[in-house]
């Protein structure tokens, strides 16, 4: 994957909703076994940062929460 769809990704994830995000992880994950060594390196990168943006999200509503 080049360096435009990875500026795209980047740019969706931080826009996405909490259901495509999980959507996205859902299907990437489902994806790992069907496709070459390449990849699947990207799947497991996509994968990585959609559990980093979904991680952060919850600490951030948690922090917002004790807050109010």
């Amino acid at each position: 994957m080049n360096k435009a769809f990875w500026k795209d990704f980047l740019s969706w994830l931080d826009t996405a909703s909490l259901e495509e995000l999980l959507s996205a992880k859902s299907e990437a994950q489902g994806k790992l076994f069907t496709v070459d060594a390449v990849t699947r390196s990207d799947l497991r990168r996509m994968i990585r940062l959609i559990s980093e943006e979904l991680v952060t999200r919850s600490e951030l509503n948690r922090s917002i929460q004790r807050k109010a």
